[in-house]
């Protein structure tokens, strides 16, 4: 505020003391003012007023914008949810038939459980595959590269031509049947189970949209029409027809068995370009040292909150020659544990329940224990940057795929031979 004098008397110093300056009274003088307005006027009043009523329909527009959202939230939850417990109980369905039909065209108690292993196995590395591309379209090729990975490393066996197929989430499960079988029975009766056995798996399009493949095994030994029809067969021939109305034709020629597979187009699609290849399709080596996983596996931990989980762990690590397997469903009765021993070898389920296994992680550093993190998340689940070298496997845990990157582990560990 800018005034026409200082209301204070203006004092001067002189000889005689201080002195009167009334021209000073009258100077500009300057004074700040805070915590007041000058007087409103009607008009800033009604600006004010509209002000006010924009405002509280701002406030109001997005509280009703933020219900809307919200609610919007909780029917996508409730779609979600819905959608979860299908699948859910599909993949329990699948299994149970699965066991009940194994079982009833099986009567050695040890192939049932083989077998009923090997397919569920199976379907894990489909839905690798599948959560790796959110459950969009997944390359023939590379399930197919998966399934030789999981046998015996044949790829020099196996010859593909043709373009690569693109398949849609359901006809990819039905592929993983089918694929799984196809080389399950090449390697027990078929080409893969000689040395000069080959395979030739051909991809086509035809005019009509839909998408051929052929399966032709080479070289095998002399097959026949199988005298009785097995669970193989049905998949083999009943799974593409039923779930995605398409076509699977088997021939037992004395050259070789072949099947000739038809899709519909809105189910599969030939592409010329190579999609890149998933970190599920890895190829692992297939020898395994059991001698030296016994010294990995010497004195074991296990972090599971899954008990048929956690037992089944332990019964295929004491197969592989661990001689003590401790189990621990939390955090905190396994750093108990590691207080009371020092273990060899850990394997540490990454979720547990509302926590994780990474305090366990850190725990055991200090004595150099090797350890692997086990997972249902696939592999894309991230891990904490100090354990970004530590392998990752794949529930559900298999005894064949578990040993192999096992012994390929211990092969590198450069102080295995200090346990």
């Amino acid at each position: 505020m800018t005034w026409a004098g200082d209301p204070t008397k203006a004092l001067a110093p002189d000889l005689d003391g201080t002195r009167l300056m009334p021209r000073k009274s009258f100077e500009a003088w300057q004074e700040t003012v805070r915590d007041q307005s000058e007087r409103w006027s009607a008009r800033d009043v009604r600006a004010a007023e509209a002000l006010r009523v924009t405002l509280i329909e701002l406030v109001l527009r997005q509280t009703d914008t933020h219900k809307a959202e919200q609610a919007s939230v909780a029917r996508r939850n409730e779609l979600l949810i819905a959608e979860l417990n299908h699948r859910v109980r599909n993949i329990l369905g699948l299994v149970r038939g699965i066991i009940n039909q194994s079982a009833g065209h099986t009567e050695d108690a040890k192939t049932l459980v083989d077998g009923v292993s090997d397919r569920i196995r199976s379907l894990a590395r489909a839905f690798d595959l599948l959560s790796n591309t959110n459950w969009q379209s997944v390359s023939m090729h590379e399930l197919l590269r998966t399934e030789i990975d999981a046998f015996d490393q044949s790829h020099a066996r196996v010859t593909m031509i043709g373009p690569d197929v693109m398949l849609q989430p359901k006809a990819f499960t039905a592929m993983a049947l089918v694929s799984h079988e196809l080389f399950t029975n090449a390697r027990k009766h078929g080409a893969l189970s000689v040395p000069t056995g080959r395979i030739v798996i051909q991809s086509t399009s035809n005019p009509d949209g839909n998408v051929s493949i052929s399966w032709q095994e080479i070289g095998g030994p002399p097959v026949a029409m199988p005298k009785r029809r097995g669970f193989g067969y049905t998949i083999l021939t009943e799974v593409i027809p039923f779930e995605v109305d398409g076509s699977s034709t088997p021939a037992f020629a004395p050259s070789g068995f072949a099947l000739a597979i038809e899709l519909p187009g809105a189910t599969a699609e030939c592409i010329t370009a190579v999609p890149p290849p998933s970190v599920a399709s890895s190829a692992m080596s297939d020898l395994t040292d059991y001698s030296v996983l016994a010294r990995l596996l010497a004195v074991s931990l296990v972090v599971e909150d899954n008990l048929f989980i956690a037992l089944d762990v332990e019964d295929m690590l004491r197969k592989f020659g661990a001689v003590r397997v401790d189990v621990a469903k939390s955090v905190d009765e396994a750093i108990e544990l590691i207080g009371q021993r020092t273990y060899s070898f850990a394997l540490l389920d990454v979720k547990l329940g509302t926590e994780n296994s990474l305090p366990v992680a850190r725990a055991l550093l200090p004595a150099g224990t090797r350890m692997v993190f086990g997972t249902g998340y696939g592999d894309g689940h991230s891990l904490d940057a100090a354990f970004a070298s530590v392998p990752i496997v794949s529930k559900p845990y298999h005894p064949k795929s578990l040993a192999r990157l096992l012994s390929q582990f211990a092969a590198n560990s450069e102080d295995l031979a200090e346990i």
